[in-house]
């Protein structure tokens, strides 16, 4: 569907931060609005009264960039999405930490505003948001949390080209020579590597790895010791970059992760 309105000129690839977050939860906008489908992004809930989410926004507000820069300050968080009602309660929580949440305020059906704060990027650079109504079904959903606020134009672009383009440019099996190309090529993008993988190249505003062909392959190739997160038997096929290439440093792994964190714009 995307990748029609793109051809169609209706959309951008680079710009449509809440329709890629939306098709990566399951939410669909339908004739009576948002609802779950079940999709890739922790959305649970299928009752029409049961609240879902959309999209969720925390820096910098204003911009609607999905996800969150770890900083000892509190944080303002945005959550839009469906049938949400006075008296929700929000909790923010990554394994068993659980993240300060203040000031919870139910503006409308579709908008709830809250503060969290997030001193560190938990593992896998995500948090899970619940939201809980009084005597209803609990929703979740996952928000990135990034050390910084990386794009790819201007940050990662260079990853790959000093990296990935001598296989993936116009003779490989995608291109990833230009901004444009590795956006076309990965973001939403599923794997077709063998079939190796049930997953996106590029999950925008997920960053677990098991959600990213392309953080597992590079972290494959970066710790062989620690077994692949996703599914595929042949493990010459899970390291990036592929051969006697050395594997990505620390800073440029950590650099696409906070990219894909906040929604891989």
């Amino acid at each position: 569907m995307q990748s029609q309105l793109i051809k169609d000129g209706i959309i951008s690839k680079t710009g449509t931060r809440l329709f890629n977050f939306i098709m990566v939860t399951g939410i669909f906008s339908l004739t009576s609005g948002l609802v779950s489908c079940g999709g890739g992004g922790d959305v649970s809930g299928s009752s029409s009264n049961t609240p879902t989410i959309a999209f969720m926004t925390a820096f910098p507000a204003a911009s609607g960039v999905p996800g969150i820069i770890a900083a000892s300050a509190v944080q303002p968080l945005t959550i839009y999405g469906t049938n949400f009602v006075s008296g929700t309660s929000v909790t923010v929580t990554n394994n068993s930490t659980n993240y300060p949440v203040t000031s919870t305020t139910v503006v409308s059906a579709s908008e709830i505003n809250t503060n969290v704060t997030i001193t560190s990027v938990p593992n896998d650079s995500y948090v899970t948001v619940t939201m809980q109504p009084p005597g209803g079904n609990s929703v979740s959903g996952i928000l990135g949390v990034a050390h910084a606020y990386r794009t790819l134009a201007s940050d990662i672009q260079t990853i790959f080209s000093n990296n990935c383009v001598s296989c993936h440019d116009v003779t490989g099996a995608f291109d990833m020579s230009t901004a444009l190309l590795s956006a076309t090529n990965l973001i939403n993008a599923f794997s077709t590597g063998a079939g190796c993988y049930p997953a996106f190249r590029v999950t925008a505003g997920d960053p677990r790895r098991a959600s990213n062909v392309l953080i597992d392959v590079i972290k494959t190739k970066a710790t062989p010791a620690v077994p692949a997160a996703l599914s595929c038997n042949n493990i010459g096929a899970r390291q990036m970059p592929n051969g006697v290439a050395p594997a990505l440093s620390a800073v440029d792994i950590e650099a696409i992760v906070d990219w894909i964190a906040l929604g891989a714009n």
